[in-house]
């Protein structure tokens, strides 16, 4: 099946399940909700009780200006420490219920994008979706975290490169500025090219992991096992996510420049220029999530053959005999005078 057919069939399951853009919206508004609750109010309720100058902090035009700002409340928070822990708290509340609704709305997202594809008649259901969250959580949350331990190593080996080049292209620019040179290109197209590596290779595994998890109710590592053996023998899937990648952060480029074309409108620009950009981004998130998943299933194991729609017409094609059943096509017993 080729790409633009999956494609298709991808837009087509975002549009029969809306509603999904809809909980990435309101997803964004949760945690912005979240993020002015638990940590805009108890940061301002410290800066009260420090009395720390807020318009010395916006004309601060370096790091020790505004250290100099806070070097004088320090004397201060042993009297106040119960504000410096509500503070702290807040801050860790914020964290934990971010981490949480991110991970329900992507499992919620991922299930019933992929129930959705597995049967054409399924529609949304916010308690669907929440219980497809609440099963997912664990090995999706397990799965994120696993990634992101294997995405360490590589760009720990980066660092080490890049600290690397830059000695070496110092002490190449002692002797000759045209081989330094050289030298910091090649450095930086190096880097370039394994962190593009790092995504493409690290991306794939990310995304049809969840599409396994998902579809199969994997346990983490049996996931992560199907996916690296799914990649291997399966070369084009690495291609595909490459594609929809481009595609993704193309669509991007063109809602952001067209955003910055809404903003010019006289007063009622930025604001429509700002729901425009969170509408778009959560249906292009949506959709690239609906195109990564419609690939993995359509592709993985030989493939699985989505249902068709039921016929109400079930009789046979005119000219065509009709079809008897093995017991009335068979013989009679004969019978022995």
């Amino acid at each position: 099946m080729g790409f633009f057919s999956v494609w298709s069939e991808a837009i087509a399951t975002v549009h029969r399940n809306w509603q999904l853009v809809m909980m990435q919206l309101l997803f964004m508004l949760a945690t912005l909700c979240c993020l002015f609750f638990f940590i805009i109010i108890p940061v301002g309720i410290a800066f009260v009780f420090f009395g720390i100058d807020l318009t010395a902090l916006f004309d601060a035009r370096e790091i020790s200006d505004v250290l100099t700002v806070f070097h004088q409340t320090s004397g201060l928070l042993p009297r106040y420490f119960g504000v410096a822990i509500m503070v702290m708290f807040g801050l860790l509340l914020h964290l934990s219920s971010f981490v949480v609704l991110s991970v329900v709305n992507f499992g919620g997202t991922v299930g019933m994008l992929v129930q959705g594809m597995l049967d054409r008649t399924r529609r949304f259901s916010f308690s669907e979706f929440i219980h497809e969250g609440k099963q997912l959580f664990g090995s999706i949350f397990i799965y994120s975290n696993l990634i992101g331990i294997m995405i360490f190593i590589p760009i720990f080996f980066m660092g080490i490169v890049r600290d690397g080049a830059t000695l070496l292209t110092d002490l190449a620019s002692r002797q000759d500025a045209t081989f330094a040179h050289f030298l910091n290109t090649f450095f930086m197209l190096l880097l370039l090219c394994i962190g593009l590596f790092v995504f493409l290779v690290f991306g794939a595994m990310a995304f049809y992991g969840f599409a396994e998890i998902a579809r199969n109710r994997a346990k983490p590592f049996r996931a992560m096992s199907a996916v690296l053996h799914y990649l291997i023998s399966k070369p084009a899937a690495s291609a595909y996510f490459a594609l929809v990648s481009c595609a993704f952060f193309g669509a991007l480029s063109l809602l952001v420049l067209f955003v910055y074309l809404l903003s010019f409108i006289p007063l009622i620009g930025s604001f429509f220029s700002v729901v425009v950009y969170h509408a778009g981004m959560a249906y292009v998130t949506v959709l690239m999530f609906s195109a990564v998943c419609q690939y993995y299933i359509q592709t993985a194991d030989g493939g699985t053959a989505l249902p068709s729609m039921p016929s109400s017409d079930t009789s046979p094609q005119s000219g065509e005999p009709p079809v008897q059943s093995p017991a009335a096509t068979a013989e009679p017993p004969r019978t022995e005078s």
